[in-house]
């Protein structure tokens, strides 16, 4: 995890963490329909609502996926402007890691 994520914890259904500068987040997968897509949902006393719904497409390229992640957030407009950008760096974040490893 990049530095300014702290106090990571998880299973294999969940996990909890913080983003410096913002709320901790929690998330625990809802829904999954194999080799296709993962809906995660707030978990714990996250300070908003939100969906992180990871959907997955094979490629053409033999062994590899497409991946496309949507961040749904009920966001009033002053949380908006804080979390923005560090859940914008997030979701850049895991993106990156997932290239990594493809």
């Amino acid at each position: 995890m990049p530095e300014q994520v702290v106090d990571w914890k998880s299973n294999s259904q969940s996990c909890s963490f913080t983003i410096k500068g913002m709320a901790t987040l929690g998330m625990a997968i809802e829904s999954t329909i194999p080799e296709r897509e993962i809906r995660i949902r707030k978990d714990g006393k996250a300070p908003f609502d939100f969906f992180l719904t990871c959907k997955i497409e094979p490629s053409a390229t033999a062994g590899h996926s497409l991946l496309q992640l949507v961040f749904d957030a009920d966001l009033n407009p002053m949380l908006k402007m804080i979390a923005e950008r560090p859940l914008t760096n997030f979701l850049n974040m895991l993106v990156k890691k997932f290239q990594e490893i493809s």
